[in-house]
């Protein structure tokens, strides 16, 4: 395991790789744990990512490290199931289920589903998954969706913000996301915590870039501090 080396005033480096980075606060019991991004390019890269996030974590905690910070900013996102899997990992819930989304409903939103849908049917080239969410996604009850208006219709009304608006049904990523928690979470591939860490004591750094993902991470029993 990488050597502490602690300088007053500064962040100290535990460990860097490729995808990650960890580093102690001059107090010994602050931890920063800086994601650059959730998108590997393939199988082996993706290995490579998730032992990076174990290994640096591990380091932490084996160092006491009882506050952790996880920095974001500027990361521009990727795949989803690594960042359910970041979250399960550092503080695991009862059961391996990632965050339930939902899609603000406005008539550009609609028009673009609905034309990607269309467009996706007679050119077979064309990559309709950043508005078909049957590319990536469930409805709650873990039925594949076979068109965008099984997401949009009924639709639910919410207010959020104190602004009421249209939003589209509950969807979920568990059944996709499931062999990446597993994985993550077998000590014959990775280290794994030993305590991991309350939720009360890790705060999220995002300067807004990251969306799905972000969210991810928020689900640690939704009460992350988060600073945008």
């Amino acid at each position: 395991m990488d050597e502490l080396r602690v300088k007053d005033g500064q962040l100290s480096l535990v460990h860097k790789g490729k995808d990650h980075a960890f580093y102690v606060l001059a107090d010994g019991k602050t931890g920063v744990w800086m994601i650059s991004h959730f998108s590997p390019a393939n199988e082996t890269d993706t290995l490579r990512w998730a032992n990076d996030m174990t290994y640096g974590l591990k380091a932490l905690e084996t160092h006491g490290v009882k506050r952790l910070v996880i920095d974001v900013t500027n990361n521009g996102g990727g795949i989803i199931c690594l960042g359910c899997a970041a979250a399960y990992f550092i503080a695991p819930w009862k059961s391996k289920t990632c965050y339930r989304y939902d899609i603000r409903l406005t008539d550009p939103m609609i028009e673009l589903f609905d034309r990607a849908h269309s467009e996706s049917k007679k050119n077979a080239t064309f990559d309709a998954s950043v508005f078909n969410m049957t590319m990536y996604g469930r409805l709650e009850s873990f039925k594949a969706m076979q068109r965008p208006r099984e997401l949009l219709e009924p639709g639910r009304t919410k207010k959020r913000g104190n602004v009421k608006g249209r939003y589209s049904n509950l969807f979920t990523l568990d059944q996709d996301c499931l062999e990446t928690l597993n994985q993550v979470t077998n000590e014959k591939l990775f280290p794994q915590l030993q305590r991991g860490w309350e939720t009360k004591d890790i705060s999220l750094l995002s300067n807004g870039i990251l969306w799905l993902d972000l969210l991810q991470l928020c689900q640690v029993e939704h009460r992350l501090t988060s600073y945008s």
